[in-house]
């Protein structure tokens, strides 16, 4: 380890050994480089030279076996592997490579552990219960007066809904919702954590979080889309102004004679751009919801007694790719599929969202 690690990083990563006393549970060490949208992409930049060495060092020391003591897990962007001509026998690293993916109930977990932890710091008195913790800091829903008739909205739901299941941007959303409210209301921020004076940080705070959140993500997300995909950029500024959700045609439409249709969908549902909206008949609500899969996202609204529900699939949540899905589940009886755009890109698509649903995703 000595190799790898300096003797800073070696002594705490020793501790946390020693500091683990079941000896049924195996520890594991996640390394992630630093990636920004920013990042030089050439091959001889850096960051590219880091990841390269790191791979090539999981491949000398780290490979699994049945007699490890701990598992090693580099964290890689999807650029920096599959670009990558530095990697000594990459055929023997591919047998070891998989992909993350996070559900609704996993980001829970996550963020209630975040908090939790929080709370133990500043000394506040919680139940470990999953759950628990988000409702004891933030109020249970978002008051959303977009629609036509506005309805409230469970709170993490509507957190989730504008990122890309990624950890940080739960995270992130959160830090700044108790950040606005301390704001808001004259008090530190710990004081908030602690719920001094039985506060909570309300919907409105949640949902000024989440406008600051997507006013700095969407043109990070966007840059991270079109490293990847060089002309995507082209694919997006033709899409300027749609009204969604929409049908696929509306889209092929706009897109230039040069533009492949279907390299485009791909482009755009494997950047988390574009997803697909379902929605159902009368009556056939109870019996879509035990066939279509648990991880998409699902949003139940009860207005004036009338349940509505929308599913959506997106890359990040649902497995396959879009034609396979869309020609999957538009087979279903009484499901009916269209196109939408996460909401990160709303703005800078100037898309014309239906008011007649509360999200339009």
């Amino acid at each position: 380890m000595k190799e790898i690690f300096s003797d800073r990083i070696q002594d705490l990563v020793q501790q946390c050994l020693r500091d683990i006393k079941n000896e049924n549970i195996l520890p594991i060490i996640a390394i992630e480089p630093i990636e920004t949208p920013f990042s030089d992409l050439e091959e001889n930049s850096l960051a590219q030279e880091v990841i390269s060495e790191l791979i090539n060092i999981f491949q000398q020391e780290f490979q699994p076996d049945d007699n490890q003591l701990l598992d090693i897990i580099i964290s890689v962007p999807w650029h920096r592997f599959s670009h990558n001509s530095q990697v000594n026998l990459p055929q023997k690293v591919r047998q070891y490579v998989s992909f993350v993916q996070w559900t609704k109930e996993k980001l829970k977990i996550f963020i209630e552990n975040r908090i939790q932890w929080e709370f133990k710091r500043v000394g506040r008195q919680h139940s470990s219960r999953h759950g628990e913790s988000w409702k004891l800091l933030f109020e249970s829903v978002v008051h959303n007066n977009y629609p036509r008739v506005a309805f409230n909205e469970d709170s993490f739901s509507y957190v989730l809904r504008h990122t890309n299941y990624r950890p940080r941007e739960v995270q992130r959303i959160a830090r700044k919702a108790v950040e606005i409210c301390a704001d808001k209301t004259g008090r530190n921020y710990d004081d908030v954590l602690k719920g001094v004076g039985g506060i909570r940080v309300s919907g409105s705070h949640i949902r000024a979080a989440v406008t600051d959140y997507v006013d700095g993500t969407s043109r990070d997300r966007k840059i991270e889309s079109y490293r990847r995909f060089r002309k995507l950029e082209e694919v997006t500024a033709s899409l300027k102004g749609l009204k969604i959700p929409c049908k696929p045609e509306d889209i092929y439409e706009r897109f230039d004679s040069n533009i492949n249709q279907q390299d485009a969908f791909s482009w755009l549902w494997q950047s988390g751009m574009l997803g697909i909206e379902a929605t159902c008949e009368e009556g056939q609500i109870e019996n879509l919801k035990h066939i279509l899969p648990p991880n998409i996202m699902q949003i139940n609204v009860d207005i004036r007694q009338n349940e509505y529900v929308r599913w959506y699939f997106f890359e990040y949540n649902t497995r396959g790719d879009y034609f396979e899905i869309y020609d999957q589940y538009s087979r279903l009886k009484g499901l009916t599929l269209k196109c939408t755009f996460h909401p990160l890109m709303f703005e800078d698509f100037a898309a014309h969202v239906s008011d007649r649903w509360p999200v339009g995703i």
